[in-house]
């Protein structure tokens, strides 16, 4: 005959059982604070919040390095000084432009117009920039306090167009892209105008839009 195996009093039992629960919700506990402070989150709307973050971060830099490198490239062509000193002729010969003085001499062949500037220390040039121009005169005026021949001319698609002509003179107009040497022309704003400037042969040009 198999023996009976021993039992437990019912209190001992009981008594067992719950330290065998309170084990397991120490343990929980325990587990819980861990997780609490290692960061962790076990809700789904953690993540998807931190996944927002991290696209929102990414496209902001994305805007500040566009910003930034826009900035670098525009400030590298030129120093900031030399910009200044394109800008200010740009305005000068807009303001010039707009005007709209009477021409002082009439002519359609430049070198009829460059024989009435007596008072230039130059020839005008006829620039290949502007081969298919119909001139229409000009009178004199000047360029950051040199005298400049102001020329009006007819362009390509009809428009009336200004140019302009000085002896150029780096420290009153700082460095101008050269054309003979393969530089494109600087093209800037002025007052809602384009206007382009260059220098061919020690020949400073500025060319204002319609």
């Amino acid at each position: 005959m198999t023996p009976d195996r021993t039992r437990l009093p019912l209190s001992e039992a009981v008594r067992r059982r719950q330290q065998r629960e309170t084990l397991d919700d120490e343990r929980m506990e325990r587990l819980l604070t861990l997780q609490g402070e290692s960061g962790l989150d076990t809700t789904a709307k953690h993540p998807v919040r931190s996944r927002h973050w991290l696209m929102g971060s990414v496209a902001l830099a994305s805007v500040l390095l566009g910003f930034l490198l826009g900035w670098w490239n525009s400030s590298l062509l030129l120093p900031q000084a030399d910009n200044l000193a394109l800008a200010r002729m740009a305005d000068e010969v807009v303001a010039n432009h707009l005007k709209r003085e009477s021409v002082q001499v009439s002519g359609e062949k430049l070198e009829t117009l460059s024989a009435w500037f007596t008072d230039l220390d130059f020839r005008l040039i006829d620039t290949p920039a502007l081969a298919d121009a119909h001139w229409l005169g000009g009178l004199y005026c000047s360029i950051q306090g040199k005298v400049a021949a102001q020329l009006r001319l007819r362009d390509a698609d009809g428009k009336v167009r200004t140019l302009y002509q000085t002896r150029y003179d780096a420290d009153r107009h700082g460095p101008v892209p050269d054309r003979v040497d393969g530089e494109p022309m600087a093209h800037l704003m002025a007052r809602g105008i384009d206007v382009w400037i260059w220098r061919e042969h020690g020949v400073l040009f500025v060319l204002t839009g319609a």
